[in-house]
């Protein structure tokens, strides 16, 4: 989950997001590295999710599988 200083864990809502981590690995990255590799998704509560590029690498087929046709 996403983690945004000032913010519940995993809803940003609106606002800038200045930490991440990773959902998988727990790995940590800030706004500049997020930008440069990470996967993240929005789902439908607003919520949203990241990978680090590391783990976005390794499970591209399952990120792929849920993109619309």
């Amino acid at each position: 989950m996403c983690r945004v200083r000032g913010a519940p864990v995993g809803h940003t809502a609106g606002m800038a997001v200045e930490e991440s981590t990773c959902r998988l690995c727990g790995a940590h990255g800030t706004r500049a590295e997020v930008a440069l590799g990470w996967s993240r998704e929005t789902d439908r509560d607003g919520v949203v999710t990241a990978l680090c590029a590391a783990c976005a690498r390794r499970h591209v087929r399952e990120i792929e599988c849920r993109l619309d046709p």
